[in-house]
């Protein structure tokens, strides 16, 4: 560990569990205001890879991504027809970077001749906006920068629910686009304006910048994604991809959060010493100290300020259900939200 890693790793501890706190105390105040009314029960996975868990029972289930292991349109359609075979009422779908059938520039040869494609034809080059494929979804919702909205009222309820969802399948590029789909420069943003401010829940495969995404010291979600996220503010966001970041968490839409992520990307921004001894230079950052401080301060303000505002945008439940782990196995069980 060099030594800013050192140096700062209690810092961020710090202001990470202090930041948490506050998010808790917010998130209890705004659920206060939130009137009763009926729930619903939201079954979160992703990341399945070719293999299959025990679901539990929910109205809604939603899939955000890497169903495949090598993302050919057998394996798709297996794990497709399991999904089929669950007894939820409503089903929704996204494609991830392992579901290469999905993006013509990353389609296994095998599966070109299955839609007249050559490995040189122009829609290979291009990122897909939509696609038809030939797949039997039965009554399950794959959305591909699309919407649905589902019927989440109830047989026996008298009062309506209607659930609005936006999916999409992209990502920040992670490898090559032969071998990843959906792919996208990490300077390109596919996501202006593209999220309907009316949305309820979000699902896509890559997480949002500083939520989620950590791949141990490195976060791997898109700042592009996380921009639109402080726009909409949905209540419930769904993805994956980040096998470790595996977990949920509790968004206020505050500046405590915007100091938080300030500090985050002040962070990632520290020059590492090699090796070099620590000195007054690398120790003493004022601006880093500085977006600690605010983090706290600015945390506290939003608790005295959460009254006055909507409470239905002003916080999203982050959900990371990727249900693959490290050793290659189904060692996260999804997730059940109860919205």
């Amino acid at each position: 560990m060099d030594s800013n890693s050192f140096t700062y790793s209690w810092l961020k501890i710090i202001t990470y569990n202090g930041h948490a706190l506050l998010r808790h105390l917010s998130w209890s105040l705004i659920s206060l205001g939130v009137p009763k009314g009926r729930q619903t029960r939201v079954i979160c996975l992703a990341d399945t890879h070719s293999q299959r868990c025990d679901i539990p029972y929910g109205e809604l289930l939603i899939h955000a991504g890497d169903l495949s292991q090598n993302g050919s349109a057998t394996e798709i359609q297996e794990i497709i027809d399991w999904l089929k075979s669950l007894p939820h009422k409503h089903k929704v779908v996204v494609a991830g970077n392992s579901d290469r059938f999905f993006d013509a520039r990353s389609r296994l040869p095998e599966d070109m001749s299955t839609i007249g494609l050559s490995s040189g034809s122009e829609e290979k080059k291009s990122l897909p906006n939509q696609v038809d494929v030939p797949f039997d979804w039965g009554e399950i919702h794959y959305l591909q920068g699309t919407s649905v909205t589902v019927d989440c009222s109830g047989i026996s309820s008298t009062i309506p629910r209607y659930i609005n969802i936006y999916g999409a399948p992209f990502a920040p590029e992670c490898g090559p686009n032969t071998e990843n789909a959906f792919q996208y420069p990490v300077s390109h943003n596919p996501w202006a304006g593209k999220i309907p401010e009316s949305t309820d829940i979000l699902v896509t495969h890559t997480p949002p910048k500083f939520h989620r995404d950590w791949y141990y010291e490195s976060p791997e979600g898109c700042p592009w994604l996380l921009q639109e996220l402080w726009k909409v503010r949905p209540l419930l966001h769904v993805f994956g991809h980040v096998h470790t970041s595996y977990g949920t968490e509790r968004v206020v839409w505050n500046d405590g959060e915007s100091r938080w992520e300030e500090f985050c990307s002040d962070l990632q921004k520290l020059p590492s010493q090699d090796g070099r001894p620590i000195t007054l230079a690398s120790i003493f950052r004022p601006k880093l100290w500085l977006d600690a401080a605010m983090v706290m301060l600015c945390g506290l303000r939003g608790l005295l300020t959460i009254a006055w505002r909507r409470p239905e945008r002003q916080s999203t439940l982050m959900v990371n259900a990727a249900c693959m782990s490290d050793d290659g196995h189904l060692g996260n069980g999804p997730h059940m939200i109860i919205l």
